[in-house]
């Protein structure tokens, strides 16, 4: 019998790019992976475009109640992310799910350092053209670890270049766990 906590969390600030934001949500809830929007600020709030969208839960209500969360998608555009930095409830957050369950962090590059300082897989959501095939390969690894998320091993890897390089040549993750990638 599945839990009836969410596996996926989706976070939400004025500002955010609502597109991408629904693409995520809309996706993951089709795949049948319970999702939750939530809200960094006030709910509701307006995205980059000014698109309103009311959360499922405010952060506050996040921090007490989820459970068995394996996916954080930050849709954050590069400019709006130090918001997400700066917000201890965040880093809170993370920090506490990362003890949880094997925790995925999906988002902009610009989250990649805080997910490596708090010892987080991270996946680049790309560019608008690639979002589709990284939510397929969320949905796929979400499958694969919702059976018995706390016996698994390790967190998924990325088959992304260095920090340095990832401006040209960014890659996308490919799902493999730790032991499938090929380090060539």
């Amino acid at each position: 019998m599945r839990a009836t906590h969410p596996e996926v969390l989706v976070l939400w600030a004025e500002r955010f790019d609502e597109a991408a934001t629904v693409r995520f949500v809309t996706a993951f809830r089709k795949a049948g992976l319970r999702t939750k929007l939530v809200s960094l600020g006030s709910r509701p709030s307006a995205g980059a475009h000014g698109l309103v969208l009311l959360p499922d839960w405010t952060l506050e209500e996040a921090l007490s109640k989820a459970r068995g969360v394996r996916c954080v998608v930050v849709p954050a555009p590069a400019a709006g992310f130090q918001r997400v930095t700066n917000d201890p409830r965040v880093e809170a957050l993370l920090g506490w799910l990362s003890t949880q369950d094997p925790l995925l962090i999906v988002g902009p590059l610009e989250a990649r350092p805080m997910a490596q300082r708090m010892g987080l897989s991270f996946v680049d959501w790309g560019e608008d053209e690639e979002r589709d095939q990284i939510i397929q390969r969320v949905i796929s690894y979400m499958a694969t670890t919702s059976s018995a998320p706390s016996e698994q091993q390790g967190h998924p890897e990325e088959t992304q270049p260095g920090l340095a390089e990832e401006a040209e040549t960014s890659v996308p993750w490919d799902g493999a766990q730790p032991s499938q990638v090929d380090p060539s």
